[in-house]
């Protein structure tokens, strides 16, 4: 692998970060434009596997994962999510000085002792995988997605002007994804419902243990179950609120699922004499109210724009915001238009039907 050095590396550092920003006001399939981003860091920066993660902006839980065909971390995959879900060191370096910024790399964190990183003995040394970085896709409204990208074992290790260009490109990239919660092509059949809840349990070393009807039809539906059934595994989301289940306790992720309807996965402990602790993992349909928080913060709306949001799907008319706002009925008006260009909307029913998944 080759890696540029010098102002011939700043220029390429430039040039890539003004295609990143160009890519995240393109049109078309979001996580199409995300893979094209990655192709351009990779080609930049210079690593050998990545693997995105869309995120709930909510809780930061992994949604989906877009990983490289060849990655060597295929089998490893599953841990990996739940571990870097668990709410400790997003990098696996327990007690080591932390940078500013939303990016971060093992090689760096360790001072250059791999060894130091459990995340890395355990999950990325076995595959080959030298050093690893880890950033978070950042913009003003939350984080919507997350890059970890890994060099080979013989490979040197990042350095801080490759992260500084990561943090950089975050807003943009996070657009791309935040994009992908509204944007992405979905098979919606209009009168079609979700399937019902369903349950399906995890064992320690997260192989399902059971099911409930209706598992694989939830599942099926996941932006990232083409991949996850070639490689015999379950979709991201699954792996991720166990994780968070293991380390923080309280565990909930939404999915924009493939047909346009929303998921909600929560995990819960089944502690069983002998057995280890078991996770459920319960899938069911999204509640509007889930959704509002999620589904503001993608389109942008301000603190106080998502308040007046919130009133218009409870049904108030303009003066009783007005006057639980303490605001007069025009001021009400403005804002309604902003809310309605933001959300590509004409009409407060619409406007109520996009902020809670129904449209």
């Amino acid at each position: 692998m080759t890696i540029a050095g010098g102002l011939g590396c700043h220029r390429a550092r430039s040039r890539c970060y003004e295609s990143l920003v160009k890519l995240s006001e393109a049109s078309g399939d979001p996580r199409e434009l995300v893979e094209q981003a990655g192709e351009r860091l990779r080609r930049t920066i210079g690593f050998e596997q990545w693997c995105w993660m869309t995120a709930d902006p909510v809780s930061g839980l992994c949604t989906s994962h877009l990983a490289s065909p060849s990655s060597p971390l295929r089998a490893t995959l599953p841990d990996l999510v739940a571990r870097m879900s668990e709410g400790g060191e997003p990098i696996g370096v327990a007690g080591a000085p932390r940078r500013e910024g939303c990016a971060g790399s093992i090689g760096l964190l360790t001072g250059g002792d791999l060894e130091r990183s459990e995340l890395w003995r355990e999950c990325l040394a076995p595959c080959g995988v030298g050093d690893g970085l880890s950033l978070s896709c950042v913009d003003q409204t939350g984080v919507w997605g997350h890059l970890n990208a890994q060099r080979c074992e013989h490979d040197r290790h990042f350095a801080e002007s490759d992260l500084f260009l990561l943090e950089d490109a975050s807003p943009s990239i996070a657009r791309l994804m935040r994009r992908s919660v509204i944007d992405a092509p979905s098979s919606h059949r209009p009168g079609v419902r979700a399937p019902a809840p369903a349950v399906v349990i995890l064992g320690p070393e997260l192989e399902v243990r059971g099911r409930t009807a209706g598992v694989a039809d939830w599942l099926a539906l996941f932006p990232d179950a083409p991949l996850a059934q070639r490689w015999g595994q379950l979709p991201a989301a699954v792996y991720a609120v166990v994780g968070r289940l293991r380390g923080a306790g309280e565990s909930v992720a939404r999915v924009r699922t493939g047909d346009g309807h929303w998921a909600s996965l929560q995990a819960a402990r089944i502690e069983q004499d002998g057995e280890g602790d078991l996770a459920a993992v319960t899938i069911r349909p999204a509640s509007a109210g889930e959704l509002f928080e999620i589904l503001s913060r993608a389109h942008e709306l301000s603190s106080r724009e998502s308040m007046l949001a919130r009133h218009v799907v409870n049904g108030l008319g303009t003066s009783e915001i007005a006057e639980r706002l303490s605001i007069v009925p025009y001021t009400v008006k403005d804002h309604l238009k902003s809310i309605f260009r933001k959300t590509g909307v004409s009409s407060r029913g619409e406007l109520a039907s996009r902020l809670t998944g129904r449209i």
